[in-house]
């Protein structure tokens, strides 16, 4: 329905044709995004609204992206194919019969029923608030509840992940959960400072 949007609204839309990728890209800095709703959440806007849309289709991505660099992935959803900033996002269902995906290539590809990839995933666990509700556990099984196989932590984790002991920790926090995998966005310079070593 929509390829990109950026401080967009999106409401009461029906897709009931297939969602399908089948990419081979080897490629140094692109993104396929493709969805039964709405393929990019643009990072230029922050008041987008996706909410009370249904995808009927089944959904299926096969990808086999290889790049040397990682800014080549595939997102692929019923809903949206990928989300960068944040907005509002409710209500969205997939009814699709079928979700299915495989991955041959070396860059990531991301699927899912509602959304492909959301970038805008707050774990308080790791941002030093564990007093919040949302711990690595409780936030894994909510996305894997929802359908989200990987979350994507923003990059205001406390420590920053920028070293290999942290890396390891998010990996390990991920495996305790009902999801296939726990990322970190953040962490490429030291101390999350833009003027330090790039890592």
């Amino acid at each position: 329905i929509a390829g990109t949007i950026s401080n967009t609204e999106v409401l009461g839309c029906t897709n009931t044709g297939k969602v399908k990728v089948d990419q081979t890209n080897t490629g140094t800095g692109s993104w396929i995004t493709v969805a039964g709703i709405v393929g990019f959440v643009d990072t230029k806007g922050s008041s987008n609204n996706v909410s009370d849309n249904i995808n009927k289709g089944d959904v299926e991505s096969k990808s086999s992206i290889t790049s040397a660099t990682a800014t080549v992935l595939a997102g692929v959803g019923g809903i949206i194919g990928v989300i960068l900033p944040a907005g509002t996002y409710s209500n969205n269902v997939n009814t699709g019969a079928s979700i299915s995906g495989s991955n041959t290539g070396t860059s990531p590809c991301y699927v899912g029923g509602v959304f492909g990839l959301d970038y805008t995933v707050a774990v308080n666990e790791m941002t030093g608030n564990v007093c919040k509700e949302a711990s690595v556990s409780a936030s894994g099984s909510a996305a894997a509840a929802g359908g989200f196989t990987t979350i994507v932590l923003m990059g205001n984790t406390k420590p920053a992940t920028d070293n290999e002991e942290t890396i390891k920790y998010v990996i390990n926090k991920g495996k305790e959960t009902d999801i296939n995998s726990l990322l970190s966005d953040y962490g490429n310079n030291k101390g999350e400072q833009s003027d330090d070593e790039v890592i």
